[in-house]
């Protein structure tokens, strides 16, 4: 199928009917995300199929670590996708050659910083947060392979991704994320059930399936040069709209953060019950990851169409896209948590044949999983925020949610509760959260009405 030209592309954000344009965006995207946390649970999955709780707890412990990558791929990538579609709609296409080349060449020499930096301090900090003598070794094992060997392609990627997306190549950003998923959940049987090779296998699929889909991906942007708005070349690097990509990825940036932290609290915590309580929490993570990997994926695909029409100053489309959206989230959210609520030792039997794991995950997900439906509405919220370039607006749910809420409530329940204190405190903060989220957003949006009205009326 031949590329859009770059008067589809502008067509696509400001005339093409809401309904088409969401299909065209945010579908390639959402699959693409589903795929990628197929791929992701995939790791878990044939890990659980050895029956050794200390690897499926070590694949948790290293969840909030290999997220400093995602964290790079969302303060460039996410952050120039965002002013290069504000750019398109203002019609700076110079902006977006220099903000393209930015955010690409930055990402690949964060990524090498990442893997220099977790050569000399791996060790430390997987003791830091909350190795023991039994899951240390698999652990180590994993992230040598995802955040020291491959840095650079698994960054890179989600970089190129959200640029691609930037302009509306949305299936061509979701082919590549698919295509590197699909190769790894091919991989992982081989490397970690055939060869044997355990968790360390599942590290190695990641890594090979990272490069293919980087190739992909770059094999896209050079073969459409001659039809986007974007660059990739070095000589139109520029420091000049540094400040302005920076400022818009910190939110995507923050949430990461944020949520790594909050994590990393989480699997201390637990670690300080045993090592189960930690695999518990991190299958709980899997079916959490996966519903709001959709969201992201809708929030992704639609967000350069709220920031180009946030630019234009065309309100009516801005609502009509959120209308589409909480339909959307709704039904989905809702179906997914009546199944796990309904069902939680088949979700929990999923990732483990370890018999006291899947009860105690069961009990963990019965508890906890309510939350999931607050999640899903927030991830909106943020992806909405995002596109405005209302960053700090992002930045402060984010801490709210993670940093005010979730670590305290985590610390508390945990103490009168024990374990199950633990599901519950995720379920309880998200809840308090979705509604300071909720009312921070309506505040926005009739803020958002009255300056539109008033654009029309001086015009």
């Amino acid at each position: 199928m031949a590329a859009l030209s770059k008067e589809e592309k502008i067509y696509l954000f400001s005339e093409a009917p809401v309904g088409t344009a969401i299909i065209k965006l945010a579908i390639p995207t959402i699959i693409s995300q589903l795929i990628i946390m197929l791929y992701n649970m995939a790791d878990a999955f044939f890990v659980g199929r050895i029956g050794d709780p200390y690897q499926t707890a070590a694949l948790s412990l290293a969840f909030p670590l290999s997220m400093l990558l995602v964290l790079l791929g969302n303060l460039y990538g996410i952050g120039g996708n965002v002013v290069i579609a504000r750019a398109l709609g203002e019609k700076k296409y110079d902006k977006v050659r220099s903000v393209s080349s930015f955010s690409f060449f930055m990402t690949l020499v964060s990524d090498l910083l990442v893997s220099i930096l977790f050569v000399l301090f791996l060790d430390d900090v997987l003791m830091f947060i909350g190795a023991s003598d039994k899951t240390f070794p698999f652990a180590k094992s994993y992230l040598t392979y995802i955040l020291i060997i491959g840095a650079v392609p698994t960054g890179m990627q989600l970089t190129t991704a959200h640029l691609l997306r930037s302009e509306g190549m949305a299936k061509k950003a979701g082919t590549g994320m698919m295509l590197g998923a699909v190769i790894n959940i091919g991989l992982d049987p081989l490397f970690i059930l055939i060869l044997k090779n355990g968790i360390t296998g599942a590290a190695i699929a990641t890594l090979i399936s990272n490069c293919i889909s980087l190739i992909y991906l770059l094999s896209v942007a050079f073969r459409n040069r001659a039809s986007s708005f974007l660059s990739f070349s070095l000589k139109d690097f520029s420091l000049k709209y540094a400040k302005e990509v920076l400022k818009n990825g910190l939110q995507a940036a923050s949430i990461v953060i944020f949520g790594s932290t909050a994590n990393i609290v989480m699997t201390r915590t637990a670690a300080s019950f045993n090592d189960i309580a930690v695999a518990s929490f991190g299958i709980q993570q899997k079916y959490t990851t996966l519903s709001v990997n959709i969201a992201t994926g809708f929030g992704q695909g639609v967000m350069p169409l709220l920031g180009f029409n946030y630019s234009a100053g065309n309100f009516q489309r801005i609502r009509d896209v959120n209308k589409t959206a909480y339909k959307f989230d709704g039904i989905f959210v809702l179906v997914f948590v009546a199944l796990v609520e309904l069902f939680p030792r088949v979700f929990a039997g999923f990732f483990t044949t370890h018999p006291e794991t899947v009860t105690a995950t069961a009990e963990f997900l019965r508890i906890s999983f309510i939350g999931t439906i607050s999640v899903v509405f927030m991830d909106y919220i943020a992806a909405s925020f995002q596109a405005f370039g209302k960053w700090v607006h992002g930045i402060l749910i984010s801490f709210i949610k993670q940093i005010a809420l979730y670590i305290p409530m985590i610390i508390i329940m945990s103490r009168w509760w024990g374990v199950k204190g633990l599901a519950a405190a995720y379920a309880v903060s998200q809840i308090l959260s979705l509604i300071i989220s909720g009312s921070m957003y309506i505040s926005l949006l009739k803020k958002i009405s009255l300056e539109a009205e008033a654009k029309k009326n001086t015009v």
